[in-house]
């Protein structure tokens, strides 16, 4: 059997919604189903570059992808492309 211990059950995504007044983010909310809450807040404030407080990330709690979702990546890229639009993204 080839190694599959970093595979996920689900699909990586998540929904992303960032408010924002003219041009600027005013604000991020993230549903995600990650290991590591901390640093999709703070990767994602970066990107956006908002204070960390103005992020919230919503946990899921089920599923499993252990290992994979240690990485904030897909949120960071959800997040600037949600920057782009008025609605929530998924």
């Amino acid at each position: 059997m080839p190694f599959l211990a970093h595979a996920t059950m689900e699909p990586m995504n998540c929904v992303v919604h960032v408010t924002s007044k003219g041009v600027t983010a005013d604000g991020c909310e993230l549903w995600i189903g990650t290991q590591v809450m901390s640093r999709v807040q703070s990767e994602v404030a970066k990107a956006l570059n908002l204070p960390p407080e103005q992020v919230i990330v919503h946990q899921h709690l089920l599923g499993g992808g252990f290992g994979r979702r240690l990485e904030a990546d897909m949120a960071v890229v959800s997040a600037r492309i949600a920057q782009k639009a008025d609605t929530p993204l998924r």
